[in-house]
């Protein structure tokens, strides 16, 4: 049996999947090709010179015409002072947060032998404008119009599928679901639709979604590894780097943005889980703070 045939068709809905980045030209400035806790997916496509990959478990090496897929977790890279590239990061993980595909060792192939891959990523460059960049860091909380999310969805499942296909033909393994019970499926969607902002009551959400607080509780530890209330902290400081490091925001805007009442509140609290300031954090990322 495949991998797609093990899968149900209710465990597509728990994968996430979104857009991070994408662009041509020159590795370096602006766009630092740097590692990304928030990237599960950093594919190069070299259009010449060369980028050499270390990662945990091997190393690899691309030249023109080929494609270079990596997990940006954990992975140290150099290019060639003369390396140009078509550049895509993305997510797509399981609700648990486990990676589709895990990609390291990294993956190389021929783009000559997956055209399609090229075809699917280059509609999204079309999308991606200055003016949406803002918007993709914090997309499930931005103003959007119907046309934009039917255009931007038809792009992303597009990629998502050649993506798949074109892993699977390589002979990479794809990861599986783990089994959730839909009632903490369905308050895991909750906190990922709400953490931007919302004050966290564990009660409310059980109620919601047909449990008690004590069960709740249980079955998230016991599927999860963690408490409804460090899920949502999780997604929360997740959603910080993602602001953080893609966006030019005012940090003050980002605190009030995630619910703390004073910036001096989320300095210390994201201080505690990154092990440096928001204000470091940015700087690593060449984004300047708006006074």
């Amino acid at each position: 049996m495949s991998d797609q045939q093990a899968i149900t068709f209710g465990d597509w809905f728990t994968l996430r999947y979104e857009l991070l980045r994408v662009y041509e030209g020159q590795p370096g400035e602006p766009h630092r090709e740097q590692p990304d806790a928030l990237v599960s997916v950093q594919a190069w496509l070299l259009r010449q010179g060369r980028v050499k990959v270390v990662t945990a478990s091997g190393r690899a090496e691309a030249g023109a015409g080929q494609w270079l897929f990596t997990t940006s977790q954990k992975t140290a890279h150099h290019f060639t002072d003369d390396a140009a590239l078509l550049s895509l990061a993305m997510r797509a993980q399981w609700s648990d947060d486990r990676l589709l595909f895990r990609h390291d060792p990294p993956v190389v192939l021929w783009a000559s032998a997956y055209q399609e891959l090229e075809r699917a990523v280059l509609p999204l460059m079309k999308f991606y404008q200055p003016n949406l960049r803002q918007r993709l860091a914090w997309m499930s909380q931005s103003p959007c119009d119907l046309p934009t999310f039917v255009d931007y969805r038809a792009r992303m499942q597009r990629l998502l599928r050649t993506y798949v296909k074109v892993m699977q033909a390589e002979g990479v393994a794809m990861t599986q679901p783990r089994p959730m019970d839909p009632r903490v499926l369905n308050a895991v969607r909750e906190i990922d639709r709400h953490v931007a902002g919302e004050p966290f009551n564990e009660a409310n959400l059980a109620h919601r979604v047909g449990l008690s607080a004590s069960q709740l509780h249980r079955l998230f530890v016991a599927q999860l590894g963690m408490t409804a209330f460090a899920y949502y902290d999780w997604r929360r400081h997740q959603h910080a780097q993602q602001l953080l490091g893609h966006t030019d925001q005012p940090i003050k805007a980002i605190a009030y943005q995630l619910g703390f009442r004073q910036p001096s509140h989320f300095t210390r609290w994201f201080s505690k889980k990154q092990g440096r300031s928001p204000r470091s954090y940015r700087a690593a990322n060449d984004l300047h703070e708006q006074v």
